[in-house]
């Protein structure tokens, strides 16, 4: 639960928090273009600690504020791809991912989802939507099924997508998938973005 001192303003970390809170209370959804289950917050790997939601609060820590301190409690592979919906773009040593800009994709000249990048999953992140975790296979907002690059089909994966209501417009929605290995250390960093 979370309180707010009188005239305490809400912080993004303090609204990133609660919006996990609601996750952790099966109080959030997604809605919008089609109906889903309540979503699913443990990670393949770590049931018994509630592994997909401390991995998720983590990241969204370091994503709202990146530095040394809040990056010690990401847990990442040796080396950690970063990618836009099925395809890797960069692998990143994950000692380079204590700084922010080290997450940027870039699409190159032809760009992704009819936007120039580049782009960051901690953008997403960060920018205060109510979320909703699954560690089941998600459809954009248009119902598309978007397949998990062919070398991450083992892993667990974690995804991370807005409250539709929370976005307004289907060109507005994104997710944050996060593939994870059976150590529970986040090995791959996709997202994705709603069509124009």
């Amino acid at each position: 639960m979370v309180t707010l001192l009188d005239g305490e303003a809400p912080t993004r970390r303090l609204i990133a928090r609660f919006a996990l809170g609601l996750l952790a209370s099966g109080a959030v959804t997604l809605a919008g273009c089609q109906a889903v289950e309540p979503p699913v917050t443990t990670s393949p790997s770590d049931e018994s600690e509630g592994g997909g939601r401390a991995i998720v609060a983590a990241l969204v820590d370091f994503a709202v504020a990146p530095g040394a301190e809040t990056f010690e409690a990401v847990d990442l592979a040796g080396e950690v791809w970063l990618g836009l919906a099925d395809r890797l773009v960069a692998l990143r040593p994950a000692a380079e991912l204590v700084n922010a800009g080290a997450w940027l994709v870039d699409p190159g000249a032809a760009g992704f989802r009819e936007r120039a990048g580049p782009f960051s999953a901690l953008d997403l992140l960060a920018a205060g939507h109510e979320i909703v975790v699954s560690t089941d296979a998600h459809a954009n907002c248009f119902g598309e099924q978007v397949p998990p690059p062919g070398q991450l089909a083992d892993l667990g994966r974690i995804s991370i997508t807005p409250v539709r209501d929370s976005v307004g417009l289907c060109m507005n929605w994104w997710s944050v998938d996060l593939y994870v290995t059976n150590a529970a250390e986040i090995a791959a960093v996709t997202l994705d973005l709603g069509d124009p």
